[in-house]
């Protein structure tokens, strides 16, 4: 029997029916063609939006016999070539686009006085779609489901309206971010809007927005079936799993460590994830040194998920201080983990985690704060960071499983289709 959605639903899902969604029985996309954009790179399994998309994509062609087209970036000196997947009952393809970096003397005076104040890398990139154009037309999909906005994507969005394919939004950043003009200029001409979370969703879209929150594999992300690497040292591990960018909040970590550094408080930071400029690298290890914290600070790179899961066994306590979030998708990760968990409150973060109970919130910014809360776990007996951490885990099973995740999405699908 397949699942309807009438025509006049309103798709806002409330925390109650995240928590307790209702079965939607599989097989309610079968014979579907969905186009995702996205900026992903096919290799990359770290980042958020790239793990979102990987575990939707397979549980959905678990319960679906459909196909998604999912785009993909190609560096232009890359092999951009076209990649057909078997996955459960459906198909996945993989399609590129080329992506190409404009040296700044090629850059017009205006952008590069604009990365200058911002303090970047002057550079700006370039996307290519004629690729993933032409096999649109091939494929031609029936509903095209944008996880990215950005300039490239215009094109795309316009090329599908000339089609009267209907199309989907959805955010996995703060929802602030949707109120930035370029974002809502694109956004105004899409059916549906929805976001990883309900947290300040701009008023223009309240009336058509649906929280499709997150999902993880909490049997993948379990603590027996983890083998954590030998601990060196016998001081506490704190672990920071997240893209490494100012944004994420790497500079307030250092801070914290220089202080505890100082401190009778025995820790190491240990970053994993993918550099971001090697402006800002450069600028972090020079804080690093600053603060005498160069012993206690440990990059581990971009890790796989079974990596990344050792090393959430081997922590004592995860942390996120990132300025902008959707959720937070690692505080998921690290409370399935048994682990608890110290977090800027920006965002949908809030959503993530129970407050005082899984772990803490800590305002924006606040350095001192987020040392406070770091050394009152440290210096908390072992067995009270345990309690959190197993209560943690019950939160994340019962409110953000995977089956859920596909069920929400399924739903907001043939919603857009029924519109």
């Amino acid at each position: 029997m397949r699942y309807a959605v009438p025509s006049n639903s309103n798709n806002t899902i409330s925390k109650e029916q995240l928590e307790a969604i209702e079965e939607i029985p599989p097989g309610l996309l079968d014979g579907l063609t969905v186009f995702r954009f996205a900026h992903m790179l096919k290799q990359a399994t770290g980042g958020g939006v790239e793990a979102y998309l990987w575990n939707l994509n397979r549980v959905l062609l678990e319960r679906n016999r459909m196909r998604i087209l999912q785009m993909y970036l190609v560096p232009v000196e890359g092999q951009a070539e076209i990649i057909t997947e078997r996955v459960g009952r459906g198909e996945l393809v993989w399609i590129p686009s080329v992506l190409t970096t404009i040296p700044a003397e090629q850059m017009s005076y205006v952008k590069r006085f604009k990365e200058r104040l911002r303090r970047r890398t002057v550079s700006e990139t370039v996307v290519n779609h004629e690729i993933l154009l032409s096999k649109l037309a091939d494929y031609r999909p029936v509903l095209g489901v944008f996880h990215w906005i950005s300039q490239d994507s215009k094109r795309v969005i316009h090329y599908l309206r000339e089609k009267s394919i209907p199309l989907v939004v959805i955010n996995h950043f703060d929802n602030m971010r949707l109120k930035r003009r370029m974002i809502r200029q694109q956004v105004s001409l899409i059916r549906a809007v929805a976001g990883v979370s309900e947290v300040a969703v701009p008023g223009f879209l309240r009336n058509r927005f649906t929280n499709l929150s997150d999902g993880i594999e909490t049997d993948f992300f379990h603590p027996q079936k983890a083998n954590p690497p030998d601990r060196e040292t016998k001081d506490s591990v704190i672990f920071f799993p997240a893209r490494i960018c100012e944004e994420k909040g790497h500079l307030d970590a250092v801070k914290v460590f220089g202080r505890l550094a100082r401190s009778t408080v025995k820790a190491v930071l240990v970053c994993a994830g993918r550099e971001g400029s090697r402006g800002f690298m450069q600028k972090l290890l020079a804080a690093i040194a600053e603060e005498g914290a160069g012993e206690r600070v440990i990059f581990v790179g971009e890790l796989s998920p079974e990596d990344l899961r050792d090393w959430y066994a081997a922590s004592d306590i995860v942390i996120l201080p990132s300025y902008s979030e959707g959720l937070g998708r690692v505080l998921l990760e690290g409370q399935a983990m048994e682990r608890p968990v110290l977090a800027y409150d920006v965002g949908g973060v809030r959503e993530a985690m129970r407050e005082g109970i899984t772990g803490f919130l800590i305002k924006k910014g606040d350095i001192d704060g987020l040392a406070t809360r770091l050394q009152y776990l440290l210096r908390e007996e072992k067995s009270h960071r345990t309690a959190m951490g197993k209560l943690g885990r019950e939160f994340v099973v019962d409110r953000f499983s995977l089956d859920a995740l596909a069920g929400r999405h399924e739903r907001f699908y043939a919603g857009a289709l029924e519109r």
